[in-house]
């Protein structure tokens, strides 16, 4: 790899005593994004791909910080290592729809997403959700499911 692109990587990062933080581009999970060779790099794969060989593997936090890109924090894992470790720490929420302490909409606003046609529902609930939140609500049976 290019010496380059490992310097304008780096010149991206903010170093704390714990943390290193990406202060470039970041998706909007708050997981850092990194351009190489015409291809987008997660910011903590990019970082910890140049200490391990990662592939076939996910990238996982052992800090829960999504824009830590200090390979101390990080290790290869799969989605199975990764899930489990969420649950350990309390991460994942399974209570479904408003008990969601992240939910943003109401189960009477779902049901009325899905009645709507699409261009309606988007121009009323936009301000709450993305318009592909409410794509996924009205075409998808994975968002919502239990309504």
């Amino acid at each position: 790899m290019k010496k380059n692109t490992i310097n304008s990587f780096w010149a991206k990062v903010k170093k704390t005593d714990n943390c290193w933080e990406w202060q470039g581009f970041c998706n909007p999970e708050g997981y850092g994004m990194f351009s190489y060779q015409g291809k987008n790099w997660l910011a903590h794969r990019f970082s910890l791909s140049q200490t391990v060989n990662i592939d076939g593997a996910i990238v996982c936090h052992h800090c829960d910080n999504p824009k830590c890109v200090n390979p101390d924090h990080l290790y290869a894992g799969t989605k199975q290592s990764n899930s489990d470790d969420a649950k350990r720490r309390n991460r994942l929420w399974s209570a479904p729809g408003s008990l969601n302490p992240y939910a943003k909409l109401t189960e009477q606003e779902v049901s009325d997403i899905r009645q709507l046609p699409f261009s309606l529902a988007v121009s009323k609930y936009v301000p709450k959700v993305s318009k592909g939140h409410i794509c996924k609500i009205k075409y998808s049976k994975s968002s919502w499911q239990h309504i």
